[in-house]
């Protein structure tokens, strides 16, 4: 298979697509990217330079999962489809949960279509660990969590975000289903656990991921609660997409991408001990029990993804999928963190102290 086939990657200017678009280009592939608007210059300016050595240049349209238009020309004339892109940030917004799973589940039907009119070979969905067990249910010590698993739906006050992204992935697996068998695509999905790793654009920094980073550059709170993050580096994740495309055995399954479970005040003393020299201190203590026992009685997100329940529980995921069909070795977890934060830093997202020197070997 030539890397000159055309890939469409949805929502270009993403955090985890961004890198997506870079290793596709980096590998020779042409690519084709959709944003939302061509009006929102931070975005799209900075994804053209992005790999200015390509041996194809990149390629953007337009295209808004809301509407219909645009879709069939982003899709023509593509071998594959890679469909990252979400409505997260703006979603997360909505009280309105109907219009929340609707705008997920349809804008990815959208896709879908398109992209079966199209002729196209193969699609990759970037779905979530949040569609093996989302929030609010508790996590099973004792168990390994692995891609038979599914969110149930029908879990008491589940939150909106696990129910769209489940309901999104089940319905991208019945369409490919009931396909024809003589125009099937080959569909993948891609379930990453909390994605940490470099930006590489200043217009991510508003991600639950980065937005978690800067909270801890910039010691927004006096500490940090007892919980074991499962990580996985966002390189790992476009690294995942990029080799479903190639790799035969990836066709027809689910892909969680791991790295390992980590405290989050051990990030943090990751971080203050590099970043300490150059004028960053940075909280490294855990938050008592009791004391976010107590704010959970006025902040509704303490006790709506069962966070207490949560305190002091690490969670066991296999990532074998990961390893042993795509042949992906995790990223060390210090060199995610580190990168992560040299990237924020350099794109402004949180500023250069006067001792600031760079990044230096980790």
């Amino acid at each position: 298979m030539s890397t000159d086939q055309l890939v469409l990657v949805t929502g270009a200017s993403g955090y985890v697509a961004s890198h997506v678009v870079q290793q596709l280009l980096v590998a020779g592939y042409r690519v084709r990217g959709t944003v939302r608007s061509f009006k929102i210059e931070e975005k799209v300016a900075p994804l053209r330079e992005l790999v200015p050595d390509a041996k194809h240049p990149l390629e953007l349209v337009e295209a808004d999962l809301t509407k219909d238009e645009g879709w069939d020309q982003a899709c023509s004339g593509c071998w594959a489809v890679i469909h990252v892109a979400s409505h997260l940030g703006s979603l997360m917004r909505m009280a309105d949960e109907e219009t929340y799973i609707q705008t997920t589940v349809n804008g990815a039907q959208r896709v879908m279509k398109a992209a079966a009119a199209a002729g196209v070979k193969k699609m990759v969905l970037t779905s979530s660990f949040q569609t093996i067990t989302g929030d609010p249910s508790p996590w099973v010590e004792g168990k390994t969590y692995t891609e038979e698993d599914w969110t149930d739906i029908d879990y008491p006050n589940l939150e909106f975000y696990p129910k769209s992204k489940t309901m999104a992935e089940r319905a991208a697996w019945a369409f490919v289903e009931n396909m024809p068998e003589e125009s099937k695509i080959e569909l993948s999905t891609i379930q990453p656990t909390f994605v940490w790793g470099p930006p590489l654009l200043k217009c991510q920094a508003y991600t639950p991921s980065m937005e978690s980073m800067i909270n801890i550059l910039t010691n927004k709170y006096p500490g940090h609660p007892s919980i074991s993050v499962p990580f996985c580096d966002v390189r790992d994740v476009a690294e995942a997409h990029v080799k479903c495309l190639t790799t035969p055995a990836a066709a027809g399954k689910r892909f969680i991408i791991y790295s390992r479970c980590e405290w989050l005040a051990t990030t943090a003393k990751i971080l203050d001990e590099e970043l300490k020299p150059q004028g960053y201190a940075l909280y490294t203590n855990t938050i008592p029990y009791f004391v976010l026992w107590f704010f959970s009685f006025f902040k509704r997100k303490l006790t709506a993804s069962n966070f207490l329940q949560k305190l002091d529980l690490q969670i066991s995921i296999s990532n074998r999928n990961m390893v042993e069909v795509l042949g992906i070795q995790p990223t060390d977890l210090r060199k995610t963190v580190l990168d992560m934060a040299y990237s924020i830093i350099e794109l402004g997202m949180v500023p250069k102290t006067s001792n600031y020197r760079g990044p230096t070997s980790h």
